[in-house]
């Protein structure tokens, strides 16, 4: 008993040493979770609904943002008081920045950006506190007992859940409660962001020095030792020799394998690059990790330019996007690294977060960023394409209905990117105003692009009727069913007179009254009254509903959700799944 009160207490005491320190960091991730529970219970108002994510997404993005200003003010030596005030003062003005720049919407280049200057920032948290010291088996030590932190943070953080989960339930069961709809998922958030940090912040109480010497003193972890160097390493090394075959086999057949060489590559090299980082301090006392960190990064460049090749055949085909800018400066990263662990036998293991932060940041801002590289290459490729198909004259577009059709997907692809990634006004080549619906017109063929299995011309569309309305009146209705059509290829409910059908592979509905049929209709059909392709992009916010007539019955349809396709060009809406309200009222 003497024992677990001690613990509690130093655990108390660590909790308690990490709010007083971080308390700026740590009441972002307060923020966060309480704009996330509101979501989960509808708590977000009408007028701050266009603003609660990207509110939630800055106080996610200030948590790692104070802790690099705190461990800098700290590196300078100022006064507690002074560091947690500059702190908090320019975390804000930093974030009020970040968000009239550079996040004006949640869309694909602002969701990127956001994501790659948040790993630059966790980054700077592994390297800024020990960037001055010389000693790097320090350094590496320090970042295996942060990991060894994390990991324990997180599970202590679940098993916190999992217990107050058994708790309810159990409480639930015992005193027959209703149950709250979405308390799990705000005890998940509440013990991930918020007890997890401080928990984790407690271990880095003191400065820097104070907690490397305790790492040192604590040395390094046996089980750790044992998973790296006989669990992992062989497993790496068996991997190696499995991509060495496939490059054999490369070689034999003269066959290269399109879009799977590059990734196979590059998370391994990755992986193992943090490998090398982890095991250096048991360069001297372990075998196992003293021939991994000597042989292996040689070993790891052939396959390397083999990723280089393969990626180089890609951007030369296809031109540079996000994806291939990523997996090239990524390679990159990578491949230095391993060349500076064949060459140097004294090695700084800190130049690799530094190194790695500044990639990332450099790719997410700048004219060598990955936006602008790319939108320059497809800008640059879909003028190349439409000089060698005769469709373009005088520098503008000519319609050519004979162009091939891998040229007229490559083409839309192009189009797409655009359209779905960046905007439209960004192909320089596209007249002003121009739409998807122009395309055929500009062009003179239909809209299509590449997908995964060969050329696509379609458009995937799913609607969901809001939580919000959900709730709606009966108005002297006499039944309620709901018809989900992916249930079973043939539902039929029966209630005494009344008995409703559907199948699903027609969308038929029929309605039998008294043994006799009274209403007979095509869903499909009857959504093409409300789905049209002068709707498109369909309306996620509106109720779709219609009320129709049959022999003296009224069918009141209110969809709680619709899935189709929209075929680009002819505008041809295809409905293939529903999910609806049947309110049925009978006319006698």
């Amino acid at each position: 008993m003497k024992r677990i009160i001690e613990f509690l207490k130093g655990l108390g005491e660590r909790l308690l040493a990490s709010i007083q320190r971080f308390w700026v960091s740590l009441l972002l991730p307060v923020v966060a979770v309480v704009l996330l529970i509101m979501y989960n219970h509808d708590l977000i108002s009408a007028s701050f609904e266009p603003y609660w994510e990207r509110f939630t997404m800055l106080a996610a993005l200030g948590f790692p943002l104070s802790l690099v200003l705190t461990y800098v003010g700290e590196r300078f030596k100022f006064k507690p008081f002074l560091t947690q005030m500059a702190n908090l003062i320019l975390t804000g003005l930093l974030l009020i920045a970040y968000y009239h720049f550079w996040l004006q919407n949640t869309e694909y280049v602002s969701v990127i950006r956001y994501i790659g200057i948040s790993l630059g920032l966790y980054l700077a948290f592994l390297f800024i506190p020990p960037l001055l010291r010389k000693d790097e088996t320090d350094y590496s030590l320090h970042i295996v007992h942060l990991f060894l932190r994390f990991v324990s943070s997180f599970l202590y953080a679940q098993v916190i859940y999992l217990g107050t989960q058994i708790i309810l339930s159990s409480f639930e069961l015992l005193f027959v409660v209703q149950p709250i709809p979405g308390l799990g998922f705000d005890f998940w958030l509440s013990a991930t962001w918020i007890f997890a940090p401080i928990y984790f912040l407690g271990g880095l109480s003191g400065s820097f020095d104070n907690h490397l010497s305790k790492s040192i003193e604590a040395k390094y972890p046996k089980g750790f030792e044992v998973l790296l160097s006989y669990i992992l390493v062989p497993l790496v090394s068996v991997y190696t020799l499995m991509l060495y075959a496939f490059f054999g086999k490369i070689l034999i057949t003269r066959t290269w394998p399109s879009g799977v060489i590059a990734h196979l590559v590059l998370w391994y090299s990755v992986f193992s690059a943090v490998l090398l980082l982890f095991i250096t301090p048991l360069d001297t006392k372990n075998r196992v990790a003293r021939g991994f960190l000597k042989f292996f990064p040689k070993l790891n460049l052939p396959l390397l330019i083999m990723m280089f090749v393969a990626i180089g055949k890609r951007i030369s085909a296809h031109g540079f996007t996000e994806n291939r800018y990523f997996v090239l400066i990524l390679g990159t990263w990578v491949a230095g690294w391993m060349f500076y662990y064949s060459i140097m036998k004294k090695r700084r293991n800190i130049f690799l977060p530094i190194s790695l932060c500044l990639i990332i940041v450099l790719s997410m801002i700048g004219p060598w960023s990955s936006f602008s590289v790319s939108k320059n290459s497809q800008n640059q490729r879909l003028h190349t394409l439409l000089q060698e198909n005769r469709l373009l004259e005088n520098g503008k577009i000519v319609a050519n209905p004979e162009v091939d059709e891998e040229v007229q997907a490559e083409i839309g692809s192009i189009v797409e990117y655009f359209h779905d990634k960046h905007s439209l006004s960004d192909l320089k080549i596209l007249p002003q105003g121009f739409v998807i619906d122009d395309f055929q017109d500009l062009f003179g063929f239909k809209y299509r692009t590449f997908s995964l299995y060969g050329v696509r011309d379609r458009d995937y569309f799913s609607i969901m009727l809001h939580a919000n309305d959900r709730l709606f009146s009966l108005d002297n209705h006499d039944f309620l069913a709901e018809i989900i059509s992916w249930d079973s290829p043939e539902l039929s409910i029966n209630n005494g007179s009344l008995m409703v059908s559907f199948k699903s592979d027609d969308s038929i509905l029929v309605i039998n009254l008294d043994g006799e049929k009274v209403y007979e209709r095509s869903v499909k059909d009857l959504s093409s009254t409300f789905l049209s392709e002068e709707d498109w992009p369909f309306d996620n916010k509106k109720v779709y509903e219609i009320t129709d007539q049959g022999r003296n019955v009224t069918v009141r349809y209110i969809f709680k959700s619709i899935n189709g396709w929209r075929t680009k060009g002819s505008g041809k809406i295809e409905p293939n799944s529903f999910n609806f309200y049947l309110l049925i009222s009978n006319a006698d």
